[in-house]
């Protein structure tokens, strides 16, 4: 605010005119009393701001450990539900183990009935291959015998022959 300086006009006789001091006073008083009120409504004002603001902060504070609560709540529960993955992971991965080693045992039990099919099968060729032996050597010594039988039954036959050819030959000569 600008200061007002007061213009007295000057008396004859003893100083400055009454009038202009009065007027300077009353003027300088309603200016005091007006910048009093300033300053008081800006002291309420401040008063009310700062109450305001108490309020804010109170109301961060509690905003702030809500926040921390429900943030340590989210973390409880993240930890619940990684323990609870982690349980449920683990109990997946023996499943898988014990199914890996039903289809491991199954699997295993399958190959070990193929090889005693195969084992049997294998008997068997050689049970064949022995009755096929002495089969083909039975069939050999009838083969022989027979063919003994034969070969004697043709040397009879051809000694006939023979004999029936010199009868016939010495017919004819006679």
């Amino acid at each position: 605010m600008e200061e007002e300086k007061g213009n007295f006009r000057g008396k004859l006789f003893g100083g400055f005119n009454r009038n202009d001091v009065i007027s300077y006073i009353e003027s300088a008083a309603a200016q005091f009393n007006a910048t009093e009120k300033e300053r008081d409504e800006l002291t309420e004002k401040n008063e009310a701001l700062r109450e305001e603001l108490e309020e804010l902060k109170a109301e961060l504070e509690e905003t702030r450990l809500s926040a921390e609560s429900e943030k340590k709540a989210l973390a409880d529960e993240k930890d619940g539900v990684i323990l609870e993955l982690r349980r449920e992971n683990a109990r997946l991965l023996e499943d898988i183990e014990r199914e890996r080693a039903r289809t491991f045992d199954r699997r295993a039990a399958e190959l070990d009935s193929a090889a005693e099919a195969v084992d049997e099968l294998l008997k068997r060729c050689g049970d064949i291959k022995s009755d096929m032996a002495v089969n083909v050597t039975n069939s050999r010594r009838r083969i022989l015998d027979d063919f003994e039988s034969v070969s004697g039954v043709a040397g009879e036959l051809e000694f006939r022959l023979k004999k029936l050819r010199s009868h016939i030959d010495e017919l004819r000569a006679e």
